[in-house]
């Protein structure tokens, strides 16, 4: 089961243009901590940490 599952995220991570990855990565590490809850909730992606801190507001 993990080798499959291996070989199919290397086969996902082959097709992923790295200079575009790269820029998303500079982008996302200078965005501010509400600018990233904003996009994780607008992404529809629900995290414990994320609702924790949305609460905590």
């Amino acid at each position: 089961m993990n080798n499959l599952l291996n070989s199919n995220l290397l086969n996902m991570l082959a097709g992923v243009d790295k200079e575009k990855l790269e820029q998303v990565s500079n982008i996302v590490k200078n965005m501010s901590k509400d600018d990233l809850n904003n996009l994780v909730r607008m992404l529809g992606m629900s995290t414990n940490n994320t609702e924790q801190n949305t609460t905590n507001k």
